[in-house]
């Protein structure tokens, strides 16, 4: 089969260029879509020759499951109405060689006219290869999704086992003041423990629910000192991108902040409120607020003077953020940790 005859001779030789050292398989038909061009390219892919297929219907190229659909398709796209498709425009498709055997390919289909008859064009890709890179790709990807996974979850029960030995000191403790810094220390842990926990139980490890790990670290924080429904509690988290360790640094911050609250802020006989927000402020800024309506800081408190561990693990945080830390008395005291933050960076 060669080009259409009425081309000039310079067009009809450069078509036939084209046509014999394309890699791609060219196909075409005519109304009745029998085959009427059968490029070498297209040789190689099926197996058949330009002869044998010369007036055979192009849906011997498709294996039999799929060829009803395929007339159901050339019906519509051949309707008056039906735009052209582009060559951009690909498919996946199945093809079925000369012996049977199929194979993916990427094809494009197009309609004109020559000489009053309407042609249909298709180009053929065989993509065998790629699919195969795909599905090894895809499986190195769950391979190493299942080893990140395990690794959070090594690191969870190492750190729960942490958590049991203080407990165990804890209950050791002589005193009051030791048994309550092993607590916060042990509070510490979970914070850090509750990020591998959630990645580990997640359907998509790549996704961390930032939010909802910033509701069960207060919930946690609360229940560790017996207030869970004597503190009316609020936490607000907007879509802030963060990256892993980011969130593990909110969170030890969240914990420092929302503890001091439960221990320094309240006296008898008023509602306990505490309030947990984040948000991004600008392009390159977030902000993290902790606010009670409690007695307040002391006149002309400054977070990093004071020497106490809970308050210099937030500066030192807040610093390691590239952050600052702020605090005004407004109706209870009010902390804002602002840091920066990367949109690239979202988990």
């Amino acid at each position: 089969m060669s080009p259409n005859s009425t081309l000039e001779p310079t067009k009809r030789d450069a078509l036939q260029l084209i046509l014999d050292t394309s890699c791609d398989g060219i196909i075409c038909t005519n109304s009745r879509y029998e085959v009427i061009l059968f490029n070498r390219g297209a040789e190689e892919l099926f197996g058949y020759s330009s002869s044998e297929m010369a007036g055979k219907p192009i849906e011997i190229l498709i294996p039999e499951r799929f060829r009803a659909a395929h007339r159901d398709y050339m019906k519509e796209f051949g309707q008056p109405s039906e735009a052209t498709r582009y060559i951009g425009e690909r498919g996946e498709i199945v093809a079925l060689r000369k012996d049977g055997s199929e194979f993916p390919a990427e094809a494009s289909i197009s309609q004109s006219e020559i000489n009053g008859e309407k042609v249909y064009a298709v180009i053929l890709r065989d993509i065998s290869r790629r699919k195969e890179i795909e599905d090894e790709l895809k499986a190195s990807l769950k391979e190493k999704e299942l080893l990140l996974r395990e690794v959070h979850h090594r690191v969870k029960n190492n750190l729960q086992i942490i958590s049991s030995l203080l407990n165990l000191q804890k209950k050791a403790s002589k005193t009051e003041e030791v048994r309550k810094a092993i607590e916060e220390s042990m509070n510490r842990v979970r914070a850090i423990g509750l990020v591998h926990e959630m990645l580990y139980i997640s359907a998509d490890i790549s996704e961390f629910n930032f939010q909802e790990y910033m509701r069960s670290l207060v919930h946690n924080v609360l229940s560790s000192y017996g207030c869970l429904g004597t503190i009316d509690c609020s936490v607000e988290i907007g879509h802030v991108p963060v990256t892993l360790d980011t969130a593990i640094q909110c969170g030890l911050i969240a914990n420092e902040l929302v503890s001091n609250c439960v221990k320094h802020a309240f006296t008898n006989g008023h509602k306990k409120r505490i309030s947990l927000a984040i948000k991004q402020v600008d392009k390159s800024m977030a902000e993290l607020r902790v606010s009670d309506n409690g007695v307040g800081v002391r006149e002309g408190f400054d977070p990093y003077s004071v020497q106490t561990l809970g308050l210099r693990l937030i500066v030192s945080l807040a610093e390691q953020l590239g952050g600052d830390v702020s605090v005004e008395n407004r109706g209870g005291a009010h902390f804002c940790v602002r840091f920066p933050v990367n949109g690239g960076d979202k988990l």
